[in-house]
């Protein structure tokens, strides 16, 4: 199933649940008010806080072993990216992680930040490992999340990564000469 097609069930499913939304409104309006107002407190251009507390907590679940750098800079990085860009799908993103957010009351029961470290971890080996059908959507934002803590030249030389333009017997694409 492609982005586009997973973009179009949910707003099917957000449909069906129109009338709920509908009647709490009032709630989710004053909620986004005070998140907006979070947002510039913290500085940020584009994460809301809610959505930084969760790829804060991917981060934690998701990167094991030695890490090089602390998970605060992973929501600063993203912030820059989704503000840098000037998307019309830029919306999608901020879907994407609220959603991963909150998505996890399925199964957790709690949203997905406010659980400890070790139902975090269970929740990611179990859910977004084997990428069930119901929690598939959330792979995407796997990869979110380790482009944000990736994106730092520290984190890549610590996991041995070399840009494909440093390696050895690489040739630009213009020096290679035309594709056949």
């Amino acid at each position: 199933m492609t982005w586009n097609q997973l973009t179009a069930l949910s707003a099917i499913a957000a449909l069906a649940l129109l009338p709920i939304a509908l009647l709490t409104s009032p709630i989710w309006g004053i909620w986004l008010l005070l998140e907006r107002r979070g947002r510039r407190r913290r500085g940020r251009r584009a994460l809301l806080p809610h959505a930084e507390r969760t790829l804060v907590a991917y981060c934690e679940a998701m990167i094991r072993g030695d890490q090089v750098l602390g998970f605060a800079h992973v929501a600063e990085r993203m912030d820059r990216f989704l503000s840098a860009e000037d998307s019309p799908r830029g919306w999608r993103n901020a879907l994407l992680l609220t959603l991963m957010e909150y998505a996890p009351t399925l199964v957790l029961g709690l949203p997905f930040s406010r659980r400890g470290l070790a139902a975090r971890r269970r929740f990611v080996d179990r859910h977004l490992t084997g990428a069930s059908p119901v929690f598939r959507l959330l792979t995407f934002g796997k990869q979110l999340v380790r482009m944000a803590y990736y994106s730092d030249d520290v984190a890549r030389q610590q996991m041995g990564f070399v840009p494909p333009d440093e390696r050895r017997g690489h040739a630009p694409v213009a020096a290679r000469g035309k594709v056949r």
